[in-house]
C-alpha cells in the first residue's frame, strides 16, 4: 500500500489529528506525527513477507524522542491482500541487537547502490496486527 493511502487510513480510522511530516520536508526522521498523543509514526511498505521486519538505528533513534514510538508496517500476506503490523517500540521487552546488513541506498530514489545499513531485525511475535483496526 502507497504511503499516502495508508496514512489516510490511519488519520480516517485510528488518528483524526494525524500530521504527515513528508509533506514539508521528503526527507523527514518520522513519517507522521500525532500531537495529541505525542506519538511518532514510522511507516514502511514491504515487498515481501518477512517472520521479522527490519528498522534502521538512524530511524529508531528519532522515533524515541516521541513519549510514544510507532514502526508500522504494510506486509502482504500472500493473497493479494495487506496485514499491517505495529510495533511500539518502547514496550518491546528488550533492548535493539544492531547488525550490520547491506541494502539498497534507497528506495524510491534514483541512486539505489547498496551501503551498509545499521539495523535491528524485530520478529513479528513483537508486533501487532492492525489490519482489523484499519480495514473493515
Amino acid at each position: 500500500m502507497e504511503e499516502k493511502e495508508a496514512f489516510n487510513l490511519v488519520k480516517l480510522k485510528l488518528l483524526k489529528d494525524l500530521v504527515d511530516n513528508n509533506i514539508q520536508n521528503e526527507m523527514a526522521p518520522v513519517d507522521w506525527y500525532s500531537p495529541k498523543h505525542q506519538l511518532g509514526i514510522e511507516y514502511k511498505n514491504r515487498g515481501r513477507y518477512y517472520s521479522s521486519v527490519i528498522i534502521e538505528q538512524k530511524k529508531y533513534l528519532e522515533l524515541i524522542k516521541y513519549k510514544k514510538a510507532i514502526y508500522l508496517n504494510a506486509i502482504p500476506n500472500g493473497d493479494g491482500d495487506t496485514m499491517f503490523w505495529s510495533f511500539d517500540l518502547k514496550q518491546i521487552p528488550f533492548q535493539p541487537i544492531w547488525v550490520t546488513d547491506s541494502y539498497n541506498k534507497t528506495t524510491e530514489f534514483q541512486n539505489r547502490g547498496l551501503v551498509d545499513k545499521l539495523v535491528w531485525k524485530i520478529p513479528l511475535m513483537y508486533g501487532k496486527n492492525i489490519t482489523k483496526d484499519l480495514i473493515n
